[in-house]
């Protein structure tokens, strides 16, 4: 058969079951996920149903996005030197490379990535995008996993090494908000805002603020006050629920021209 690729030749000949090609692919992604998010030494746990931790993973997100933000998630210095390289190492850019599809680098990686020309050290890189040297050594290693560069050894990061039982038997639930010290006061004093002021008050800017700053602040208070980092047993959860209803109303009113015309005029 001319035009098949050997795994659609496999399958129809029922050499490969399409259902474990594709559960062997799922679990390879699977590792490779958990290779840049998987707990190490018990620091922490996922609780099944329980709450958001105060700085989740949007698993959503592009792929490639998931890797650059993974890796400086999870890397520091040391390990850096080990999986990538010192500030002293030279990456290759790969020639004719492009980011993947869909994936928008950030201003600090396209620095990265451009400096990146075969003869600038990453401690020069990191100079000439105006970075830190861990950032830009994190950047090369992530850039270098999506084959935009070339680590200066070619080495890959090898797999995750086992948890330990015990201590992710210690390991306690996530820190939520509600047990954040001065949170119980952050959501008194919101509450009393939401319940008497107006949704200028509310998200905090003026009168004459634009819909990027209405925007801004409101996206800042959704992240302060996020129903889901916050225990469903806790006393703080219908409070929080309350102040997340209202900002939502109040970007809803504001971020519309015509209702925020006539909600001023009702002000005034």
């Amino acid at each position: 058969q001319v035009g098949g690729s050997p795994e659609e030749l496999l399958i129809e000949a029922g050499y490969l079951d399409p259902e474990a090609v594709y559960q062997a692919l799922r679990d390879h992604v699977v590792q490779r996920v958990l290779g840049l998010f998987a707990l190490e030494a018990g620091e922490a746990v996922v609780v099944r149903g329980g709450p958001k931790p105060l700085d989740p993973v949007d698993l959503g997100l592009h792929s490639g996005r998931l890797v650059l933000d993974g890796v400086r998630r999870k890397y520091g210095r040391l390990r850096l030197y080990r999986a990538f390289g010192t500030a002293s190492a030279i990456p290759r850019p790969r020639p004719g490379a492009q980011p993947p599809t869909g994936l928008a680098l950030r201003p600090d990686e396209e620095a990265v990535w451009k400096a990146c020309d075969g003869h600038r050290s990453a401690l020069e890189i990191a100079r000439a995008a105006r970075t830190s040297e861990v950032d830009a050594l994190a950047i090369l290693y992530g850039l270098s996993m999506l084959d935009l560069v070339e680590g200066p050894t070619g080495r890959r990061r090898g797999a995750m090494p086992a948890l330990d039982p015990e201590r992710v038997e210690r390991a306690g639930a996530p820190r939520t908000a509600d047990q954040m010290p001065g949170y119980a006061d952050l959501v008194g004093g919101k509450l009393a805002d939401v319940r008497s002021a107006d949704y200028f008050q509310v998200l905090g800017v003026p009168q004459g603020a634009t819909r990027a700053e209405v925007r801004a602040a409101w996206e800042a208070l959704k992240r302060r006050f996020d129903p889901h980092r916050v225990r469903r047993d806790s006393p703080l959860w219908h409070q929080v629920v309350e102040i997340a209803a209202v900002v939502d109303d109040a970007h809803t009113m504001l971020s519309d021209p015509r209702l925020r015309a006539r909600y001023e005029r009702a002000l005034s």
